[in-house]
């Protein structure tokens, strides 16, 4: 017996097609955002916002980041001071003369 399949391998209809009977449009959704300089940012923000604070910037490292900029975040949020094991100084959101 004969069968059409896409030669592409792609899970599209018998024509090469996406499901609805055109190509999907194929974006990226998971960019690794990094700083100018690859240091993260994390503190709070200065200006605008009262209680503002952001932790981003960590590029591909985020994931083994997490648990330490979860405990300095914290820290600066209930106390308004780095912890004892994270020094936010040099991941200062101001740095960039942006406030």
């Amino acid at each position: 017996s004969s069968s059409s399949s896409s030669s592409s391998g792609s899970s599209g209809n018998a024509n090469g097609c996406g499901v609805l009977g055109q190509e999907p449009e194929l974006v990226q959704s998971c960019y690794l955002p990094c700083t100018p300089d690859n240091i993260p940012i994390m503190g709070k923000i200065k200006t605008g916002v009262d209680g503002c604070y952001v932790a981003a910037g960590h590029g591909c490292w985020g994931i083994l980041m997490g648990p330490a900029t979860g405990e300095a975040m914290a820290s600066l949020i209930l106390t308004g001071e780095s912890s004892k094991y994270v020094d936010l100084t040099p991941f200062c959101p101001d740095r960039f003369g942006l406030d």
